[in-house]
């Protein structure tokens, strides 16, 4: 969490001195592993205006929406006939 933090401040840093203190980057994470799920969100006097997935979440999901499209795909190729063995299995 240490590298988060460094990276936080120095963006935050950048901010205009208007908004300095006011406007927050805040991330957090779910589960065990604080790498793979988890949200980002900016706060303007601790209030959400914009939120976000990690990237991990998005990138299962992307993947997951490819898998889910080739199999679809080459459902639409099977006849009605192998259509009906797959859903006697």
């Amino acid at each position: 969490m240490e590298r988060w933090s460094q990276l936080k401040k120095a963006v935050e840093a950048l901010f205009a001195e208007k908004v300095r203190g006011r406007v927050e980057l805040r991330a957090t994470s779910y589960g065990h592993d604080r790498h793979k799920v988890g949200r980002g969100y900016i706060t303007i006097d601790k209030v959400e205006i914009w939120k976000f997935c990690s990237f991990e979440v998005v990138k299962r999901d992307v993947e997951f929406g490819f898998q889910f499209m080739e199999s679809l795909d080459k459902w639409r190729l099977l006849t009605d006939e192998e259509k009906l063995r797959y859903h006697e299995q």
